[in-house]
């Protein structure tokens, strides 16, 4: 199961019977306690603005990677298979054209512009 910092928070307050909004998080209650069905994320999805801008998206085995994302919003995604590859040493966009573009459409729709 993939979990976010995120997460956490949903969690505390979970399991401190809090009513707090958590979010984008999912409580781990039912993961840490062996009670109930534990909810999942189906992708998670980061953005950093330093460095020309990141994305990057962690999907069942698949991550995606987008660099200077600032000045290429729409430029090459890279793509790894955690599962074979922790280290994130070989990209494998070039033969996975389907994952690369769901990816990229994750992108798009998981991104919130910063108001001024």
């Amino acid at each position: 199961m993939i979990s976010g910092f995120q997460d956490w928070f949903a969690t505390f307050s979970d399991l401190a019977s809090n009513v707090a909004d958590p979010q984008d998080g999912i409580s781990l209650r039912p993961l840490l306690t062996g009670k109930g069905r534990q909810e999942t994320h189906s992708y998670l999805y980061w953005e950093f603005l330093e460095q020309g801008g990141r994305q990057a998206i962690l999907k069942d085995n698949w991550k995606a990677v987008r660099l200077d994302w600032d000045v290429k919003p729409d430029g090459p995604i890279e793509l790894y298979d955690i599962s074979k590859d922790k280290a994130e040493q070989t990209n494998i966009a070039s033969s996975h054209a389907d994952i690369v573009a769901e990816m990229a459409e994750i992108m798009k729709i998981a991104h919130t512009p910063l108001s001024n």
